[in-house]
């Protein structure tokens, strides 16, 4: 009997410490790991979350520097989601189902540097979603979505992009110096929106901005997008454009692609030195620059003829035989022939020169007979001044000692004689 109490009591003691041990467990859980929902990599602290049916971020993942989310069920991303990712550097949302990005969204997220945000179902970015993430961020994706306005100050925190995407939207315009404050944005990619006219100093500021995708809107003006100064690579093609405004020497010097095609290009007098620049590319092999085959719509004469063809120039009236004068033409401003003649000083010197329009011989011809005919008048002019101030100059045949002077109304005098002091009286 006394056996079986002291088991008794054992068997309790035993339940009893099991049970504290239990409770203790339940009170204090082990973190979660972020591989109950992701795939997770410990040493590079990479979280792979595609395709995993999720609903929302998983914030067992809050350690990861690389995060992707891509092809889930996510629709709204409650700000303040990314308090706790301190370290997350990239992130990226692609082909969920968001419909809003809302203020500070980001906010703790103080190392991000890329945000993916493409192929979801956004209306709105709000113009402080950005609030609160890392200034330093550098890359955003937000093409593919149904976007229709980019406020002015959107990017105001962020103002150390470098690249943004806002193609595949339905953007008719463009908030007042939205793009203002990006000095360091190097790639702009504004494709299949629905853009009509861009205001003249919208990318004024980009003095780093080095490609533009402007590509199928509804472009009637490309304001100032030609004076960049870093500009390599624009795309145009399949706008609404009859001129390029702005065609500068300098640009078209860097320009590395230029696509131009599905335009209804007008091929008159302002668009001659683009004429010149692509014949300057073809006698250079192309010189390593990308380009398309723009044709002409206007004027009828020119219609369905390429731009870059070898066809004669769009401006018949003007006159290239100085390019020390300005030209006079009866079409075209006073600026697009300025900027014709400064480009065929560059450009035409350097054209085939078996053409009958070389430039360059031209030129440096009319300038060496000026300089025979300067010369000739002086002779002449020389000589007749001679003839009627010294009528009695001697011949060549008199020399040192013997030569004389006879002024008009006095005796000959001998040039190495002294005169006497009578005639000094």
């Amino acid at each position: 009997m006394g056996k079986y109490i002291m088991l008794v009591c054992l068997a309790a003691v035993l339940l009893d410490c099991h049970s504290g041990q239990y409770m203790t467990t339940r009170r204090n859980p082990e973190p979660a790991s972020c591989d109950t929902k992701c795939t997770y990599s410990e040493g590079t602290r990479e979280a792979d979350c595609n395709y995993r049916q999720l609903s929302e971020v998983p914030m067992e993942c809050n350690a990861a520097s690389h995060l992707s989310l891509r092809h889930n069920q996510i629709e709204r991303i409650e700000p303040g989601t990314f308090q706790g990712f301190s370290d997350l550097q990239v992130l990226v949302l692609s082909n969920n189902r968001i419909r809003q990005v809302e203020a500070n969204t980001f906010a703790g997220a103080s190392k991000l540097g890329m945000i993916n945000l493409q192929s979801n179902n956004l209306e709105l970015f709000h113009r402080l979603a950005l609030n609160g993430s890392n200034s330093d961020l550098r890359e955003i994706y937000l093409g593919h979505n149904m976007i229709a306005k980019i406020e002015t100050d959107t990017f105001q925190f962020v103002i150390k992009l470098e690249f943004i995407a806002l193609n595949n939207n339905n953007l008719s315009s463009l908030g007042p110096g939205v793009f203002d404050n990006l000095r360091h944005l190097e790639v702009l990619d504004l494709a299949y929106n629905k853009l009509k006219i861009l205001s003249s100093d919208i990318f004024a500021h980009l003095r780093r901005l080095q490609t533009i995708i402007l590509s199928d809107n509804q472009l009637i003006s490309t304001g100032r997008v030609l004076i960049l100064p870093r500009i390599t690579t624009l795309d145009l093609h399949n706008n609404n454009l009859t001129r390029l405004e702005n065609v500068m020497e300098q640009t078209l010097a860097r320009l590395q692609v230029l696509f131009l095609e599905g335009n209804p290009w007008n091929c008159d007098c302002h668009l001659e030195a683009l004429r010149l620049w692509y014949m300057w590319l073809h006698s250079q092999g192309d010189h390593g620059v990308y380009v398309d085959g723009p044709v002409c719509h206007e004027p009828p004469s020119l219609a369905r003829q390429s731009i870059n063809g070898g066809h004669e120039g769009f401006c018949p009236n003007l006159d290239f035989s100085s390019t020390t004068d300005s030209p006079k033409s009866t079409k075209g401003s006073a600026d697009e022939i300025s900027n014709i003649t400064m480009i065929t000083s560059s450009f035409t010197g350097e054209l085939n020169s078996s053409g009958n329009n070389n430039v360059k011989v031209i030129v440096i011809t009319t300038l060496i007979l000026l300089a025979v005919m300067v010369v000739c008048i002086s002779c002449v002019f020389k000589y007749e001044c001679i003839k009627n101030c010294m009528p009695n100059v001697p011949s060549n045949s008199q020399r040192g000692d013997d030569r004389q002077f006879t002024h008009p109304d006095g005796p000959s005098i001998p040039l190495n004689s002294q005169l006497s002091d009578e005639t000094n009286h």
